[in-house]
C-alpha cells in the first residue's frame, strides 16, 4: 500500500536545466515499509561518482522489470551493480520472449547480488513491480527499467537529500 508521494527535484550543475532551474525530477513513492523512488525525466550524461560517505550503511533494492530486453540486458545490470551502493538488484522476468530469461539466468550465475524472479506469463508492469518490491529486503526501493531509460549512476545523487535526513 502506499502510502504517500513527494516529488522531489535534484539540482546538479552538471547537467541541462528544465525551465524550473532544475536537472531531473523523481517521484518518491512511500511504501508501507519501503520509500520507492522513480525518476521521471531522465539524462544521458555520463558523470562521475561523488563521494558516497554515508551509503556504505545502506542497502537499496532496484527492483527492474523485465520484458524483451536482451538487446539491453547485459549493461543495464553491468551498471546496476557498478553504483557505489550495496545493491540487491532483484529483475522480475515478466514472460520475455526474446531471450531474455536465459541472459537473466546467466548474469545470476555471474552476480551473486542478483536475484531473478520469473512471472508465469507477461502481467504487466505493474504486477512485475509489485511483486519485485515483495522480495525487496533494502532499506530504499528504487525503480529501474531494463532498457537504461534510467541512468544508474543518478543512484547517489537521489539517496544523498534521504542519508542526510533531508527528505
Amino acid at each position: 500500500m502506499v502510502v504517500g508521494i513527494y516529488n522531489v527535484e535534484v539540482q546538479n550543475r552538471k547537467l541541462p536545466k528544465y525551465e524550473n532551474g532544475f536537472s531531473v525530477l523523481y517521484s518518491l513513492y512511500i511504501h508501507s515499509d519501503h520509500l520507492i523512488v522513480n525518476s521521471d525525466l531522465v539524462n544521458d550524461f555520463d558523470r562521475t561518482r561523488e563521494a558516497t560517505e554515508g551509503f556504505q550503511s545502506m542497502r537499496v533494492s532496484v527492483i527492474m522489470p523485465v520484458y524483451n530486453e536482451r538487446n539491453t540486458l547485459r549493461p543495464v545490470v553491468e551498471r546496476v551493480l557498478a553504483v557505489p551502493v550495496e545493491v540487491e538488484l532483484i529483475c522480475v522476468a515478466d514472460g520475455p520472449r526474446d531471450g531474455s530469461r536465459e541472459i537473466l539466468a546467466e548474469l545470476q550465475t555471474e552476480h551473486p547480488s542478483l536475484r531473478v524472479v520469473l512471472q508465469p506469463k507477461n502481467m504487466g508492469k505493474g504486477a512485475a513491480l509489485r511483486r519485485g518490491i515483495q522480495d525487496a529486503t533494502g532499506d530504499y526501493v528504487v525503480i529501474q527499467d531494463a532498457d537504461l531509460e534510467y541512468d544508474p549512476s543518478d543512484y547517489p545523487n537521489l539517496l544523498e537529500p534521504l542519508i542526510q535526513g533531508k527528505a
